[in-house]
This record gives C-alpha cells, sequence and structure tokens, in this order.
C-alpha cells in the first residue's frame, strides 16, 4: 500500500501542471476597478508614499494592458517587496499590530495585481481585495463604510461572473456596456437573494461577549484624555470636533444646564513641576453620598484606547450594560473616577446614574497628605505667593475665594492659544504671560492650594454637550475637553473651576461664546457655518441610529430581542434548528420560484427573442397578425419603416433561417439577439410611430 502511495506520488510531481487560461484585457480591467474601489476607503490613513504607490502600481498596469505591452517579469517584484516592507516596518516603527497589518495588505494586493495573468491569479486578486475591502471595518463601522461595501460586494459578484467568461458567450456586435449589463443585472440578483439570510443571520446567530481574536493594540492608537496633563495639552484637543461620546437621558425634563454638565474623566493627582499625572491607587473605591435624586442616562462612547469611562458629577451606582446587567470589567476607583478594565477599543455602550453635586465626602488621611506634596523646587514665587495670601486670608475658603478673585479682576485671558511658559510654567503663567487654557488655570490653582497647605488635585474630563436638535441626543465633542480642580475644606471635597472666574460664558454656554473675535475655534462651532450644522446634525442622528441598532446589536441587545420575542433563552440547538430551516425554506422557495418561472417561459432562447421582439414591435403600432410569417411581417414592418428596411429583412430572414433552416441554429439565435438589441436601441416604442 506504501508504495503503491509512493509511486503515485512521484506520477503526481512529475506530471504536466495544470494551466489556467490567460485573461483578457476587458477582464482585467475589471478587476483594476475592483481593486481601486477596495483601496478607495483606506487611501487617506495610509502614508501619502504608500497610498500613491499602491494607486500607482494599478494605472501602470491598466496602462500597459491598454497599449497591449507585456507585464513586467515577476522577479522585477521582489525588490519592491523588500523595499515596500521595510518602509512600512520603519515608517510605523512596528510590524504586528493593525495599521502596518492594513498596510503590508495594501500593497501586496497592488503588487499581485501587476503580475496577473490568468484566471487563477484573477481569483487571487479577488480575494485580496476582499479581505482589503473589509479592513476599513477596523477603523470604523460608520455607515458610509458600509454603503462602500455593499457596492464592492456588488463589483465582486460582477468581477466573478467576468472571470468565469460570461462574456464569452455575448451576442457577436452587441456593444460592451450592453455585454455589462446582464452581468451587472446577475450579481446584483445574486446580491438581493442574500439579504433575508444575511438578516436572519445578524439576528439570531449567536453573538459572544468579546471577540474571538483581536489585533495588537497600536502604539499610536489612543485619542481623547490623556493620563498626564501639561500646558497646551487640552487647548489642541479643544480644536478637534470629533465625537468623545453621546449621551441620552432617561428624563428628557430633568437634562441638566451647560455649567452643571461636568463629565468626570481622569483625575489627576501627582505633580512634577510642570506635568499633572495619574497615581494608580491598589484597591476600589465606594460609592459615595452626596444627596439629591440620581440621573439616569445612557451613554455611547466612542473608542479611545485608554481605560477611563466617563460620568455626569459623582457616580450614583456602577456602569450596567445595555440590557440592565452588571458592565463587564468596571469600577470606580478611590478618586470616584470610573475605569474599566479592558481598554476602550470598540464602541461601548452603558447606562449610568449620577447626582449633580459639587461636594462630596470620601478621604483618609494618608490620601490627604499625598494631595500636598510638591516638587522639591520650582516655581519659587507661585509658592510664596500662595504662603502670604493665605496668612492674610485667615481661612481656607477665604484663600480660595482670593484666588479666583484675582483671576477674575486682573488681566488674564482665556485663550486657545497661549504664549509659551518656560521651565517655572506656573510662574510664568500667573505673573508674565497671564494667557491660558482650562489646564493653565486648573494646573495652577491646583499648586496655589498644594503650598498653602490645602489638599488638591485636577480633575479632567468634559464640560457641557450640546443637543442634537434632530435626534434629542446629546454630544459631547473633543472640544468640549476641560480641566477643573478639587479642593478639600471644611471635611469635604469641593469643585472649584477657575476657569469660571476667568471666563464665565466658557461654563455657561461652550467653547465658542467665550472665544474672543478672531480666536481660532473648532470648525463646527463657526457662525458662519450654521447650515453647514444643521447638515452635520442630521447626519449625525443618521450615523448615530445606525451605530445603534446595527453596530451595537451586541449580545445583550440580541437576548432582550429573544426575550421581546418570548424566546428567553434559546439552546444553542433550537438556535441550529432555526438557521437550517430558514436557509431550507428558502431553498425550498428558490427552486418553486424557479419552476415557476421555467412553466410560464414559452418555448426556447430563440422563440422568447422573436416573442419580445413581436411585442416591442405590437406597442409601436404594428402587430404581427396570428397566422402571419416572419417573412411576410418582415414586409409589413419596410413598409411602415422603410428607413429601417435592412434591419427587417435581415430580421425576417435569420429568424426564418434559425427556426426552419438547416446549419448552425446557435449562430441564428445570436443573430437574431444582435437584431433584437438594434430594435431596442431605436426606441420605436417609446413615442410616436415614425413612418
Amino acid at each position: 500500500m506504501s508504495s503503491l502511495a509512493t509511486r503515485a506520488g512521484f506520477r503526481w510531481l512529475s506530471a504536466k501542471p495544470l494551466t489556467s487560461p490567460v485573461l483578457e484585457s476587458r477582464v482585467l480591467l475589471v478587476l483594476a476597478g475592483l481593486l481601486a474601489l477596495a483601496q478607495l476607503p483606506l487611501v487617506t490613513g495610509l502614508p501619502v508614499w504608500l497610498s500613491t504607490l499602491g494607486i500607482g502600481m494599478i494605472l501602470l498596469r491598466v496602462a500597459l494592458v491598454r497599449r497591449g505591452r507585456p507585464t513586467p517579469a515577476s522577479y522585477w517584484l521582489v525588490p519592491v517587496v523588500i523595499a515596500g516592507g521595510l518602509a512600512i516596518r520603519w515608517h510605523y516603527g512596528y510590524f504586528f499590530g493593525r495599521d502596518p497589518g492594513v498596510a503590508l495588505l495594501f500593497l501586496m494586493a497592488g503588487l499581485k495585481f501587476m503580475e496577473t495573468r490568468t484566471e487563477r491569479d484573477g481569483t487571487l486578486v479577488v480575494c485580496l481585495a476582499a479581505f482589503l475591502a473589509l479592513t476599513q471595518f477596523l477603523y470604523e463601522q460608520s455607515l458610509p463604510s458600509a454603503l462602500i461595501l455593499v457596492v464592492t460586494v456588488l463589483y465582486i459578484a460582477f468581477a466573478l461572473h467576468a472571470l468565469s467568461g460570461s462574456w464569452a458567450h455575448a451576442a457577436d456586435g452587441v456593444s460592451a456596456l450592453a455585454a455589462l449589463r446582464p452581468l451587472f443585472r446577475l450579481a446584483g440578483v445574486m446580491v438581493l437573494q442574500s439579504v433575508p439570510l444575511a438578516l436572519l443571520l445578524f439576528l439570531v446567530f449567536p453573538r459572544l461577549s468579546s471577540p474571538l481574536w483581536g489585533l495588537p493594540t497600536d502604539p499610536g492608537a489612543k485619542s481623547g484624555l490623556s493620563e498626564h496633563m501639561e500646558p497646551g495639552a487640552i487647548s489642541e484637543l479643544s480644536l478637534s470636533d470629533e465625537i468623545a461620546f453621546r449621551v441620552e437621558f432617561a428624563d428628557k425634563a430633568r437634562i441638566p444646564p451647560n455649567s452643571a454638565r461636568y463629565w468626570r474623566g481622569p483625575v489627576l493627582s501627582q505633580f512634577d513641576g510642570r506635568v499633572w499625572r495619574t497615581t494608580a491607587r491598589p484597591g476600589p473605591g465606594a460609592i459615595v453620598s452626596a444627596g439629591g435624586p440620581p440621573v439616569g442616562y445612557l451613554v455611547t462612547l466612542e473608542p479611545h484606547h485608554q481605560r477611563w469611562l466617563f460620568a455626569l458629577d459623582l457616580p450614583a451606582a456602577l456602569p450596567a450594560s445595555d440590557n440592565g446587567g452588571p458592565l463587564h470589567g468596571a469600577f470606580l476607583t478611590r478618586e470616584q473616577q470610573l475605569l474599566s478594565v479592558p481598554l476602550v477599543a470598540s464602541r461601548l455602550i452603558y447606562r449610568q446614574s449620577s447626582v449633580l453635586a459639587d461636594r462630596h465626602g470620601g478621604a483618609d488621611e494618608a490620601e490627604l497628605g499625598r494631595l500636598l506634596r510638591l516638587p522639591g523646587r520650582g516655581n519659587p514665587q507661585s509658592r510664596a505667593f500662595a504662603v502670604e495670601e493665605r496668612r492674610l486670608a485667615g481661612n481656607d475658603s477665604a484663600f480660595v475665594q482670593a484666588v479666583l478673585r484675582r483671576f477674575n479682576r486682573d488681566t488674564y485671558r482665556y485663550t486657545l492659544s497661549p504664549d509659551e511658559v518656560g521651565t517655572d510654567a506656573v510662574d510664568d503663567f500667573l505673573f508674565k504671560t497671564k494667557s491660558g487654557f482650562c489646564e493653565h488655570y486648573a494646573g495652577a490653582f491646583a499648586l496655589l492650594m498644594r503650598a498653602a497647605g490645602i489638599p488638591a488635585r485636577v480633575v479632567t474630563g468634559y464640560l457641557g454637550g450640546e443637543i442634537n436638535p434632530a435626534s434629542g441626543t446629546m454630544v459631547i465633542r473633543q472640544s468640549d475637553a476641560h480641566a477643573w480642580t478639587e479642593v478639600w475644606i471644611d471635611g469635604l471635597w469641593r469643585r472649584v473651576d477657575p476657569t469660571a472666574a476667568v471666563s464665565p460664558e466658557r461654563v455657561e454656554r461652550g467653547l465658542s461664546a467665550a472665544m474672543p473675535p478672531g480666536e481660532r475655534v473648532p470648525f463646527l462651532s463657526r457662525a458662519e457655518w450654521s447650515w453647514l450644522r444643521a447638515v452635520q446634525w442630521r447626519w449625525d442622528a443618521v450615523n448615530h441610529n445606525w451605530q445603534k441598532w446595527v453596530i451595537g446589536f451586541n449580545h445583550d441587545r440580541q437576548q432582550s430581542l429573544f426575550s421581546e420575542l418570548g424566546w428567553p433563552k434559546p439552546e444553542p440547538w433550537q438556535i441550529a434548528g432555526l438557521i437550517m430551516g430558514a436557509f431550507a425554506a428558502w431553498g425550498l422557495g428558490y427552486l418553486a420560484w424557479w419552476q415557476w418561472r421555467q412553466r410560464i417561459r414559452t418555448g426556447d432562447p430563440l422563440e422568447r427573442t422573436w416573442l419580445a421582439i413581436n411585442r416591442r414591435l405590437a406597442r409601436a403600432g404594428l402587430p404581427r397578425g396570428a397566422a402571419e410569417g416572419p417573412i411576410a411581417y418582415g414586409e409589413r414592418l419596410c413598409t411602415r419603416w422603410p428607413q429601417h428596411a435592412a434591419l427587417w429583412r435581415e430580421l425576417a430572414g435569420s429568424y426564418a433561417l434559425a427556426r426552419y433552416g438547416e446549419g448552425d441554429q446557435g449562430a441564428g439565435a445570436r443573430r437574431v439577439q444582435r437584431i433584437a438589441q438594434a430594435i431596442r436601441s431605436l426606441g420605436l416604442d417609446k413615442g410616436p410611430a415614425t413612418g
């Protein structure tokens, strides 16, 4: 037995390799269009040199095909592969991750198309294009991305039909566009037939709480607020119109005003003289009582590849999933900050309740001592000022008010373009430049408090948010990023926002109202672009519903759907039975439809084409008699439309020869089909008959 297998193996190795048919030039052009469509959504996110190289290879191959030039030999592509791989590694600084992986696939798809010659190569190009089209969802899962993918899927079906040689069956003399039309129609029908099954699988196929696989996190993928704050960090972030998260309040009548919308994020308690940083403290925190009824809302958090979640003021409970259960991996720190154990690498929806309060308890002696620490040296003028002002004030509360009055009455400016500060950043800001954004005021205020013996920390997050009039959802953008302070006075943490003393408009009405004329503001906040803002609001409402009901259809929402249908906990075998039953019903229904269509079709393809021509000419005003032969009918057509006499005689003769003569009836049928195309182009049945 072993020797037989060995001899068979040697025969297989010595056999002549299978050859694949060479592709026609028009099929190569179809593949070029498919690859360009798959590359299009990725072009803006890749390095310029790589996008240019990828698109350039497609254009170069198209130019060679149009001029009938041979393709470059494969060994010339080897240096391009090596150089491209090294360039990708050099550009990103690493090789295993989402961004370099997509870039490498982008490059390889173009290189494969450069050497494509046979049907086998064309099939590989289609597969690469399909994978490349899917990679756009690694970056965003928006509605435009889905629409682009739908077009790409249609094009893939069309390209597969073109690869199968369907064009070879087109009638002689038929234009390229007329030959393409049935292929596009067939591709569309195939995609539409798959929609019911895709919808069923989307609704009932088991969804996991977490993905089966994931790419390594890209080092540069973080966005939004950071775990540290230095002068200029938040002001740069505030120029972005990117959405940070959306909020839907359970009670529309209890939406807090803009001045009370402090969305708590990272709490910074370590200071080195210039930069404020978070400090990891072991052990979870506890919900503190702040009084007042809680406000409930639903948060849709955009991925920022950090661990923090956001809550309004003080969390009254831990976050819950959309169906009411506990949110996996969420916990509360001792600084009353909500965190997630896994990074927020995809859109996260959670329910939250908060108490609107600007003061709360919850601190121990060790923590308070840590929040008095300052570096050994630096900012001497600020420290001396704090000690002297605290002595004059007499108590902590009076000192806080004295500092706020200084910010309010002195020549301080609130600006997104502050002046540069040196090594002693706080000294330069307080006594020289006097221009800054929220991080300047919050950081300087916290330093003054600590220098005066008052525990203080900086809280970063977002302030405000706008209600989308098209959807009623509150939108919080990166331009709403903000920093404020918390100080320990009379046994309570009290929120103090120094920005409110300098620019009350920022707290009451938002960032754009606080900026003086001529100051840089986010693009969508400009008054002269109000019409664009209205369009953007409507688009945001549509996209939010897409994200909520399609992209956000996770395990929890699926279980809620099953419960509403009276099927609270379906067993796996029940779901499998439902899917197989649906597939069987779909298949039987398609077979029944196909048999019904076959029954209503009259005669063979030649007869169907002839009857279609008769119906078209009858609509034009000259029906064929019941007992009238093709030759006699052709003569009557010549009398009615003499300017097309040659066409009518060719039609009658070709049909009579194909139906009643001897010879190649297939060739006659193709001639009749070509004539039918010509008659259709005359448009005789679309207006008054011409005589």
